[in-house]
């Protein structure tokens, strides 16, 4: 195992009781850098007593603190102010693209997590209240990121920082060259989310479908040797491109539905997620909603291209198709 990995760690966390989620952090010589914060809950919970009983304080303390955020979503995020609390010296890093929906919670609710609510599929006053609370407040991040940046760690590893757009919009994530090593944050997604039995409870959240495709390709160009994501198991060469092809096979798939669809109607977003839900099988229909975000994807992409037109019919979106 080379040393990169074996100052690479990986620490096993839960949001809701099911909910797999790893919290990674880099030990350099004399840089620490931790990657995401987990929820709100997740610092205290998880992160500081697994490093209190790993890492001497002395010695922690006379590190460099900084902390990347993958992209911006409240369980990569929501931690930050509890971080910040426990650590004030600590440096905070994201891409560009994501620091305003980071810095405000509101603004994230609207634009992303709410996206949907033209097409009759608003969050609820408790789920909006459940993501704020994860969320922790958010907060500004002190250095903005464009990609392609480098931070050199020792024999820790030189770990590079690639831009990698599609589950959202500034998503990075972190490759070490001479051990083959990554870690993606939720950059690929296969065929959704797994609950901690390792089944599929949800779908996969992406939200640029040629985006998400060029990640997977430049994924499958690096070939890892070891991956480190955030909500599955680590993976090995094999099993990794056994991934990225699930991943590229669902976007396929997804697009295919809408292909099939016959022409002369108008669907809600609604209706197209149980169509796709039905067609596939593969969530439980309690999660068939969750299709909303790549369907709505492809959508877009398809409108781009002239093959879907959206109207409006009493506030609520509809597509049609050419």
């Amino acid at each position: 195992m080379s040393l990169a990995v074996k100052r690479l760690h990986r620490i096993p966390c839960l949001i809701g009781g099911n909910k797999p989620l790893y919290q990674h952090v880099l030990e350099g010589e004399d840089t620490v850098v931790w990657i995401d914060t987990g929820i709100a809950s997740t610092p205290q919970q998880e992160m500081i007593p697994y490093w209190q009983s790993h890492v001497s304080s002395d010695e922690a303390a006379q590190k460099k603190q900084l902390l990347v955020i993958t992209h911006a979503d409240v369980d990569h995020f929501g931690g930050y102010a509890q971080m910040k609390h426990w650590m004030p010296q600590l440096s905070s890093m994201a891409h560009r693209a994501d620091v305003a929906w980071i810095a405000d919670p509101e603004r994230i609710i609207t634009e992303r997590y709410n996206m949907h609510a033209a097409d009759g599929l608003q969050l609820t006053a408790e789920r909006i209240d459940q993501l704020k609370e994860r969320g922790g407040g958010g907060g500004r991040i002190d250095m903005s990121l464009i990609g392609g940046e480098t931070i050199q760690l020792g024999d820790a590893g030189d770990w590079q920082l690639l831009h990698t757009p599609g589950h959202s919009p500034g998503h990075l994530i972190f490759w070490e060259q001479s051990s083959r090593t990554a870690v993606i944050g939720d950059a690929v997604l296969g065929c959704g989310l797994l609950n901690t039995a390792g089944e599929l409870v949800a779908p996969p959240p992406y939200y640029d479908c040629g985006s998400y495709r060029d990640t997977i390709q430049l994924l499958r160009s690096l070939q890892p040797d070891v991956v480190y994501s955030s909500h599955f198991p680590v993976m090995e060469a094999a099993a990794f491109q056994r991934f990225l092809d699930e991943s590229m096979e669902l976007t396929r798939q997804l697009d295919h539905v809408l292909v099939l669809l016959p022409k002369g109607r108008k669907y809600t977003l609604g209706e197209l997620c149980l169509e796709a839900g039905t067609q596939l099988g593969y969530w439980p229909e309690l999660a068939w909603n969750g299709l909303c975000d790549p369907l709505s994807a492809h959508l877009l992409e398809k409108s781009r291209e002239g093959s879907v037109r959206s109207s409006f019919d009493e506030g609520l979106r509809l597509y049609s198709f050419n």
